[in-house]
């Protein structure tokens, strides 16, 4: 759809575009490769920018959404809708990635969730894939990514990476180690989360949480709705914790998962197992105790669903 090569391709701005759709970005009209293509050096280039206004559609290709390959570095891909429809939500899938990245290429940034600038991405096989192990440093912060058939986020090889202790081993943004969440718990508008990270030593992490109404079949992600962020500091064995509280409706049942990134670095994770949450209930019992009464709590507690949480 749209080719960004060489090393004097800089600065270019990408916006507001429907590369793949009809005219209204509703249906496929898809172009035979990728959607947009960054390669041969090129850097600095800016793909979106806020979402609806300044992102792009880039969906029903038949090839990857987005690829950036052979030292395309340094470039933005913020707030575009990639394997959905211009309505954000209708499945309008890339036929292979939403997001690939190999061959050298390094310190991209896919989505940022401190601008409110994540961008959607569901499409036929991964969302994210770094299908080389040479590419590093490259970020994905603050995306919706869900209903991938395959990984929501894959550091070259096929499937989950699991995470080693200390975080030794390198390749694909340096085989970043995913967090490990304990619990989520949702009160009212808010979510509390807590959990663990083994990595670098004595290094500073950006921990994103995501929730989704369905897992994907490896246990691990995806993430279809950005909760916010939580920085850890590992200590002098690699090992930090964390209890995150954030604002965020987090339902009983629904899958909370979580992504690493190496705030030095930019070095982001795959996605980490999901936990189940829970609901979390607080009962003012101050009347029944004065009076004697306890046929509200008696009320209360028969109101509990199937899943043994009050409704």
């Amino acid at each position: 759809g749209i080719l960004i090569s060489g090393l004097g391709a800089t600065g270019n701005i990408v916006s507001g575009n429907y590369i793949g759709t009809n005219v209204s970005g509703s249906a496929a009209v898809g172009n035979g490769d990728d959607g947009i293509q960054i390669s041969n050096g090129a850097s600095g280039n800016t793909i979106g920018g806020i979402p609806g206004v300044q992102g792009n559609v880039i969906s029903g290709n038949s090839d990857d959404g987005i690829q950036l390959n052979n030292n395309a570095s340094n470039n933005l891909v913020l707030g575009n809708y990639i394997g959905v429809a211009a309505d954000g939500t209708t499945a309008l899938a890339n036929a292979f990635d939403g997001v690939e990245i190999y061959d050298n290429s390094h310190n991209n940034v896919i989505g940022d969730g401190a601008l409110s600038q994540g961008n959607i991405i569901a499409n036929g096989r991964r969302g994210i894939w770094i299908s080389a192990a040479d590419s590093t440093g490259n970020t994905f912060s603050g995306n919706s990514i869900y209903a991938n058939s395959e990984l929501g986020i894959d550091l070259f090889s096929s499937g989950v990476t699991g995470n080693d202790a200390g975080d030794g081993d390198t390749g694909a943004n340096q085989l970043q180690n995913f967090p490990v969440l304990s619990a989520a718990a949702g009160q009212g508008s808010q979510v509390t989360i807590t959990g663990s990270l083994n990595s670098s030593a004595s290094t500073n992490y950006r921990i994103e949480f995501f929730v989704s109404s369905t897992a994907d079949a490896s246990g691990n992600g995806e993430g279809r709705t950005f909760l916010g962020s939580y920085n850890v500091t590992t200590d002098g064995a690699g090992a930090a914790s964390f209890n995150a509280v954030l604002t965020g409706v987090v339902g009983s049942g629904q899958f909370v998962s979580a992504t690493a990134t190496n705030l030095s670095t930019g070095d982001t994770s795959e996605f980490s197992q999901n936990v189940v949450a829970t609901s979390v209930l607080i009962v003012d019992t101050a009347s029944d105790v004065l009076d004697g009464d306890t046929s509200s709590i008696g009320a209360l507690l028969s109101s509990r669903g199937t899943d043994g949480f009050i409704s």
